[in-house]
């Protein structure tokens, strides 16, 4: 779904979307952890679990076409650094506090900041370089570069 979403919206407000509706799924799961609700909410999750296309996307838009690989390889191993971190951080926390609550709203608040940065990059703002009005700009090749 990402990908034909992603060729039709601007990435950034489909990545503000995700975020906003991960973080608003973990607060709902905080306050249902249990039962057939916890059923639903972990299917919910997970169908906006995604982000990749639009990600990459919005790479190859604001990255020289060389520098790909290397932006890709760095987009791949922050993500991995952060399932690393994903994976002790709560069961530490849970350790300390017997509960699940504060890495899901903690992880809630995260999602909403990254929901806020993806909004402030929007077309009109200040932090978009290279756009036009729709955010999309043109693929760059090596040979136009080269000249």
């Amino acid at each position: 779904m990402s990908g034909p979403l992603s060729d039709r919206y601007h990435c950034a407000r489909i990545l503000a979307l995700l975020y906003g509706t991960r973080a608003l799924v973990l607060i709902l799961l905080a306050l249902a952890p249990y039962g057939v609700r916890l059923a639903v909410l972990s299917v919910a999750f997970g169908l906006v679990d995604f982000a990749t296309v639009a990600t990459h996307l919005i790479a190859t838009r604001h990255f020289p076409v060389e520098s790909l690989g290397l932006i890709f390889g760095l987009l791949s191993m922050a993500h991995q650094l952060g399932a690393s971190r994903g994976s002790c951080l709560p069961g530490v926390l849970h350790d300390l506090t017997g509960s699940c609550t504060p890495t899901l709203l903690g992880c809630s608040a995260a999602l909403l900041v990254a929901m806020i940065g993806c909004l402030a990059g929007l077309p009109g703002t200040p932090a978009t370089f290279g756009s036009d009005a729709t955010g999309v700009t043109e693929p760059r090749s090596l040979a136009t570069d080269a000249a």
